[in-house]
């Protein structure tokens, strides 16, 4: 079984992220197979990163940190696969389910300022809880950056 580390643009990963999706679209070219695994990686390419070319590493500013690793189930793709017939419209690509995703969010990472930056998911629709995680959050943040600071 392969794994396969994917960029995906901000609006399709959102969609998976909150459950909405729960496939992939993309161009055959790996070979994708049921069992394989994918991790997801949330890359917005309109953000600027001072990487050279396209060589973009994992700590590329073009990363939020967010990414999703799943199982692959389900594969359908439109390249026919050893001489049959089958597929579907679409030459070229492939669709797969994704089984079992697992989220991982809060990367601490340092942004184009060269501030570290932490990606923090609150799951709760309460406001006034959000902004009481939220505060504590900037609480922790200060300290930890208080105690770096002395250490220096």
């Amino acid at each position: 079984m392969a794994h396969h580390t994917l960029k995906t643009w901000p609006n399709f990963f959102e969609a998976v992220w909150r459950g909405d999706k729960t496939f992939e679209v993309r161009i055959d070219d790996r070979g994708y197979q049921k069992g394989d695994t994918v991790t997801l990686s949330e890359w917005d390419r309109k953000d600027p990163c001072d990487c050279s070319g396209s060589d973009h590493g994992d700590r590329c500013a073009k990363f939020s940190g967010r990414t999703v690793t799943a199982r692959v189930g389900h594969v359908m793709a439109s390249t026919p696969p050893r001489g049959s017939q089958r597929g579907f419209v679409g030459n070229g690509y492939v669709v797969f389910s994704l089984c079992d995703p697992e989220r991982h969010d809060g990367r601490a990472r340092a942004d184009s300022s060269g501030q570290s930056r932490v990606n923090v998911l609150i799951d709760t629709t309460d406001a006034s809880e959000a902004s009481r995680i939220m505060a504590a959050a900037n609480r922790a943040a200060a300290a930890a950056k208080a105690n770096l600071e002395g250490r220096s």
